[in-house]
């Protein structure tokens, strides 16, 4: 997301903003557990992923709520 902000001329604040408003979407989480299912250890691997969705739901409301007081590189 930084790389892409910055390509597109978006400045610092505003990519860590978008970065932050991202962290909450689970469709990560739906490719890990597709793959796993082929796996010998795919329940371990589906369970890893409903942690992550549950971390990223907790996380990502609150690094959007304080994307605005985050240290920005220059």
């Amino acid at each position: 997301m930084w790389v892409a902000g910055r390509r597109a001329g978006v400045g610092s604040r505003g990519r860590v903003r978008a970065g932050s408003a991202l962290i909450a979407r689970g469709e990560f989480s739906i490719v890990i557990a597709s793959l796993a299912m082929g796996t010998a250890h795919g329940d371990d691997v589906i369970a890893l992923a409903g942690a992550y969705v549950l971390l990223a739901a907790i996380v990502g409301p609150l690094a959007a709520k304080y994307a605005e007081t985050v240290p920005v590189p220059r």
